[in-house]
């Protein structure tokens, strides 16, 4: 299937990430249709029970949205990829430790890891989701 680009709106206000607004452009976002892109947007961003993604393919934006989303989608992309940065470091801290440490990465499978430094980056750091 022919993929495109899609501007993907949070629709939905909450205290937590988007107080008094109703729909935002959370990022861009390639996919193959507007389902597809909601599903791959919402393991990158924080959505809550009172709100739900919507996906527009991004030609159909006017030049303001069009500025806005593809703005919103680097710095997404940019933060992203300092919190993989962290998990980064951290994973290479854990290796350093003795084993006795009890999620050391010798010790588990590659998703039992990524879980565990999940758990302690979210009691530690708020949400890495924007």
């Amino acid at each position: 299937m022919r993929t495109r680009f899609y501007a993907v709106y949070r629709c939905g206000s909450n205290l937590a990430n988007q107080d008094g607004c109703n729909k935002e452009i959370v990022g861009t976002i390639e996919a193959t249709s507007p389902k597809e892109a909601c599903k791959l947007m919402s393991g990158k961003v924080m959505v809550y029970r009172n709100q739900h993604l919507e996906a527009v393919p991004f030609s159909k934006l006017g030049k303001d949205e069009q500025y806005i989303a593809a703005k919103r989608g680097a710095e997404l992309e940019a933060a992203l990829e300092v919190w993989e940065e962290v998990v980064r470091d951290a994973e290479k801290a854990l290796l350093r430790t003795k084993p006795p440490f009890p999620h050391h990465p010798s010790q588990s499978t590659d998703r039992e890891r990524r879980l565990a430094l999940r758990r302690y980056f979210r009691s530690e750091n708020p949400s890495p989701k924007i």
